[in-house]
């Protein structure tokens, strides 16, 4: 029976520098900790696992002694859990476990050296807390404020630590669906309309070929296409793409205060396009749209009710919100700089798309000539990315996004004022109430 002193190691107790250890069969000196041998930094690793740690209903624990085939175990594991979205019948695509993956797929707990020197990995729970269930399709963490799933986390630091804004460069913001792929498809057009000019229908577009959401494609979605080329953040190039665009368009759906700070930089002329949508509509959009991605991104079948998912959105706690909280965030930004961000409503797209975008061009840089306006170049733009025209084209009919979400659901109605269909007389009162809590004082208003 080993002896009760200081080289059995308590949850608290610091590691002896002196004559606690002993050489064994494993990696440097070992020590006794609870009654098991691991090394100073792995016991450290445990404990820190010990303390932070906080099990959630979908976990999936897997335990094994070293070399005992925690690699196989690994591998067979998360090839049953994503076989969805991962098909082996596909032979086209690329299943992560292809590539070194595994490791960052199934962690080691108490192996989380990485958090001591600087770099923060999937581990690091301390600063993001525990999860929970919310207006998302994929369990919650907060971060900086705002909700997101445990993968955007990563996308987001990687974001903030590594990205170079460039003078050319247009950061288009909105939450989820709040009129994103119309707005890239907007920004995307009139950017690039003398390269890909009416004169033939515009029968070679991009646009006509590609999901908005690959020529634009968002950071905060890094993880899920990592080769893009506008998301390698040590490009210097302001033409870094294939199309050959005069500028980087990259979208986010990060707040304000959690961009880059190169980004917010007055000495750098990067700017950024932000686009809302009345709350009511938001929700709804958002709601239908999480459960269907929901089986998709994490195995769920289940769905959200419309009161579930209320209460989720009226506490905050949806994806990249609380709604009030972005919103005013990048209100309020326009407001101080409207040189450096422009502010805009999807009511007021729909309402007069022609001022809107001739708006939208100038402030980008890219105004319309006279000559353009004659020969009508602006109603051109707007018939390209109508949402109907958009929605029929047959890359966002049959194609899917990153060979996971089928391209079509990210195209419902695109209408305004269609939550009448859906909240009860309460939920408008209540959504109502707290709007005029969360904005009162900043002039921002919605229309329904």
């Amino acid at each position: 029976m080993a002896a009760t002193n200081k080289n059995n190691h308590d949850d608290g107790d610091e590691i002896s520098n002196g004559g606690a250890g002993r050489h064994g069969l494993g990696k440097g000196i070992l020590y006794q900790y609870q009654g098991f041998w691991r090394s100073d930094v792995g016991i450290e690793s445990l404990k820190y696992f010990q303390q932070n740690f906080k099990a959630l209903h979908t976990d999936l624990i897997i335990a094994t002694l070293p070399k005992s085939g925690s690699t196989w175990l690994k591998a067979l594991a998360f090839a049953v859990v994503n076989r969805i979205n991962y098909p082996c019948s596909n032979k086209n695509h690329q299943h992560p476990l292809l590539t070194p993956y595994t490791k960052s797929q199934s962690p080691m707990a108490d192996t989380n050296n990485n958090r001591d020197n600087g770099t923060e990995t999937s581990l690091d729970l301390s600063k993001e807390g525990a999860g929970r269930h919310g207006l998302g399709s994929n369990i919650l963490y907060q971060y900086q404020g705002f909700w997101c799933s445990a993968d955007e986390i990563q996308s987001v630091k990687d974001f903030q630590q590594n990205f170079k804004a460039l003078d050319a460069d247009l950061m288009l913001a909105t939450l989820p669906k709040s009129g994103s792929i119309w707005l890239k498809a907007l920004a995307f057009g009139i950017v690039n309309r003398i390269n890909y000019p009416n004169s033939n229908n515009y029968h070679q577009h991009p646009l006509l070929t590609v999901s908005p959401h690959d020529l634009v494609p968002f950071i905060d979605f890094k993880h899920l296409h990592p080769d893009h080329s506008l998301l390698d953040f040590t490009k210097t190039s302001p033409t870094p793409h294939d199309h050959d665009s005069p500028c980087r368009l990259i979208a986010t759906h990060v707040p304000y205060p959690s961009l880059a700070e190169s980004i917010k930089n007055p000495a750098i002329n990067c700017k950024i396009v932000y686009l809302c949508r009345n709350p009511q509509d938001t929700f709804i959009s958002m709601w239908v749209f999480m459960n269907k991605v929901r089986p998709v991104m994490n195995n769920n079948n289940s769905s959200l009710s419309i009161d579930e998912a209320f209460e989720f959105f009226y506490e905050g706690v949806s994806q990249f919100g609380p709604f009030w909280d972005h919103v005013l965030g990048y209100w309020k930004e326009s407001v101080e700089n409207p040189h450096k961000v422009l502010f805009l409503k999807y009511e007021d797209l729909k309402k007069e798309p022609k001022i809107q975008i001739k708006k939208l061009a100038e402030f980008m840089g890219y105004s319309f000539s006279i000559e353009e306006e004659r020969s009508g170049v602006i109603e051109d733009i707007i018939s390209l990315c109508s949402f109907e025209h958009l929605k029929n084209l047959d890359v966002n009919k049959n194609g899917y996004w990153q060979n996971l979400i089928e391209s079509k659901i990210y195209f419902r109605k695109g209408e305004v004022g269609d939550w009448k269909n859906y909240l009860t007389p309460l939920m408008v009162d209540r959504l109502d109430r707290l709007m005029e809590e969360k904005l009162h004082g900043s002039r921002l208003v919605f229309e329904n």
